[in-house]
């Protein structure tokens, strides 16, 4: 494993990539690991293992991205060309009614009572086409 290194000599003070205890090519000092650097690399690496973790934690309840999409493009394609104008209004209003469908009704109730969804997403539908 090479890292950056900086000499620790004081005349010379440059940086150089290396293995650990190493010899400082530009003085020939011998160099070590400096104790920040290696708790620099134990918080980034609890950084990201906490960060995987919690957003697993929130979105542990979010609809699949398959399940999303085709409930977007069921809402879209209703069996009739569109021009491209109105299919991007549509795109928001269904994108829209999803988002705050989603809000209400739960990834695991979605899968138990899909006619509560439905009622559901097509009341909020129907709310945000008469904004």
């Amino acid at each position: 494993m090479s890292i950056k290194c900086m000499c620790d000599n004081k005349e010379c003070n440059r940086f150089f990539t290396a293995d650990p205890d190493v010899i400082c090519p530009f003085c020939n000092k011998k160099q070590k690991i400096i104790k920040n650097m290696i708790n620099s690399f134990l918080f980034a690496g609890a950084i990201v293992v906490g960060g995987y973790q919690i957003n697993n934690w929130i979105s542990h309840d979010r609809y699949p991205t398959d399940i999303e999409y085709s409930l977007i493009n069921r809402c879209l394609n209703d069996g009739k060309y569109i021009s491209e104008k109105i299919y991007k209004q549509k795109f928001k209003l269904c994108v829209s009614a999803l988002e705050k469908t989603i809000e209400d009704i739960s990834y695991p109730t979605y899968k138990n009572n899909l006619t509560k969804f439905n009622i559901t997403f097509e009341k909020n539908f129907q709310e945000y086409k008469t904004k």
